[in-house]
């Protein structure tokens, strides 16, 4: 064999181990959750931004629920209305925080919420979000015909029932919101496709009971954690939030804690999960799904951590940029799809 030829077969066999190498699969696979819709870009829990995170090809689209005046489930996060994305019809900002569960489904459509306003902290943390007009809050009837009617291929829901055991005047009964959804779930007929999570507990053991079988991912967040030990009797700090369990009980270990109560999922707040925790909650049958907390990080995208997550094996990230975080999957070696094709 000439040295011209050897040396050029080496270089095809080294190439083709470079090539073999860079796409070789890592051990699990990493679901891309739209934390509500494609809130760093388009306008939040809002039709848009489901159509835009459907073309991007998420797994799961995140929904956020409240409960109208005369009981309609509808898709928005805060318990009220948010000033710095709401406006009347005419294009004046609202100024006033109204609970949502004092105004009809027919007040709440006249209000916009497709731009945000330049001069609030959303507007900071999100430079680059495309404003839009004639954008409304829809129901979460709305929202899952719309998904269907779009999807080119099978996404799941993950709806967050918004109760609040802290602000009782602002927030519905866990056993009224569970009973709603339930009936959605059912008329809709999607339980094989959706995860109902929550942060106030009790809500899931609600519609467990409504729909034995259902998938639940259990929140948590900063005010859980062992930190807080010995102040369980103030409010927010574990007792009311994962009622009727009381975190000290099991030593602070949440992925036990959502293991009795039929979870199926753990959904800790991404700074706060060690890979301990991650593979404890393994271990037990359960899925862990990790958030992020743009407001508290000052960051849409925690790069160090969310590589950090994706190593140490989470099932899923619920972010505001599921578009980098398929960019950062396809370059650590996971096979993305175009499932919108």
């Amino acid at each position: 064999m000439k040295a011209s030829t050897a040396y050029g077969l080496f270089c095809f066999l080294l190439l083709s181990l470079i090539s073999e190498s860079s796409t070789a699969q890592p051990h699990h696979t990493v679901e891309i959750y739209a934390h509500r819709g494609f809130r760093a870009i388009a306008p939040e829990n809002t039709l848009p931004a489901y159509a835009a995170a459907l073309k991007l090809g998420v797994d799961v689209i995140d929904i956020d629920v409240n409960m109208s005046k005369d009981g309609t489930l509808i898709v928005t996060h805060d318990l009220t209305i948010n000033p710095q994305i709401t406006q009347t019809l005419d294009g004046k900002w609202l100024t006033k925080e109204t609970p949502i569960k004092e105004l009809t489904l027919e007040e709440l459509k006249q209000l916009q919420v497709g731009r945000i306003n330049v001069h609030s902290n959303f507007h900071q943390m999100y430079p680059h979000h495309i404003d839009m007009s004639d954008v409304h809050i829809p129901t979460l009837e709305q929202v899952i015909r719309f998904v269907k009617q779009t999807e080119t291929y099978p996404v799941r829901f993950q709806i967050e029932m918004k109760t609040d055991p802290t602000q009782p005047n602002l927030s519905v009964k866990p056993q009224v919101m569970a009973k709603a959804l339930a009936m959605v779930i059912r008329q809709t007929h999607i339980k094989n496709r959706v995860e109902v999570q929550a942060f106030e507990w009790q809500t899931l053991v609600d519609i467990q009971q409504l729909i034995p079988g259902i998938k639940t991912g259990y929140l948590t967040e900063p005010d859980y954690e062992p930190a807080n030990r010995g102040m369980e009797a103030e409010i927010g700090n574990g007792q009311i939030w994962t009622s009727p369990l009381l975190a000290k009980n099991y030593d602070y270990d949440y992925p036990e804690m959502v293991k009795k109560m039929g979870g199926s999922f753990w959904e800790p707040y991404e700074l706060c999960v060690t890979k301990q925790q991650i593979d404890h909650a393994h271990n037990l049958g359960l899925k862990v799904i990790p958030w992020g907390w743009t407001e508290q990080e000052h960051t849409d995208f925690n790069y160090p951590k969310i590589k950090q997550l994706i190593d140490w094996g989470v099932d899923g990230i619920i972010t505001d940029r599921p578009d980098i975080l398929k960019g950062v999957l396809a370059v650590k070696g996971q096979s993305l799809h175009f499932k919108h094709i």
